[in-house]
């Protein structure tokens, strides 16, 4: 693999619900996504560092650039189901994980290791739900 062939950003979006920012960098290798602003149920979870750039390798037509490239987008609708969308097989691979772990913290400790658990936490409702706890009902006696 080039170094190249893949992106090194810190651009985890800090969505307290989904994911904490990951000490170091997340190491990214695939294709970006644009999101359609008008729906309300998308949202980016990871972005592109400011001096990236999308070009078609055939045409060398420009695409876009900087932070409007999602590499990781969320997507919960009204019945609050939950999906991840990555353009990236190798994000959560133990390539990755080995490549990003820095202070030999280990695979288990490195950025993407614990960017990808938080995701899939998110996206399987373990984290980022709302849930109601010692619900009372007091009556309210009404004098006729």
């Amino acid at each position: 693999m080039k170094n190249n062939e893949f992106v090194v950003t810190k651009n985890a979006i800090g969505v307290s619900a989904i994911c904490k920012s990951p000490k170091g960098f997340v190491l990214f290798e695939g294709i970006g996504q644009e999101i359609d602003s008008s729906n309300n149920y998308v949202f980016p979870i990871l972005k592109a560092d400011e001096n990236s750039f999308s070009i078609n390798p055939k045409t060398n037509q420009y695409y876009n650039n900087g932070e409007k490239i999602k590499f990781v987008s969320g997507y919960q609708g009204r019945n609050n189901r939950r999906v991840v969308i990555s353009g990236s097989i190798n994000l959560c691979s133990n390539k990755f994980y080995y490549l990003s772990s820095v202070d030999n913290n280990g695979p288990v400790n490195s950025p993407n290791a614990v960017f990808c658990q938080d995701m899939l936490n998110w996206n399987f409702q373990r984290s980022g739900v709302l849930k109601y706890e010692n619900i009372r009902h007091q009556g309210v006696k009404i004098n006729n």
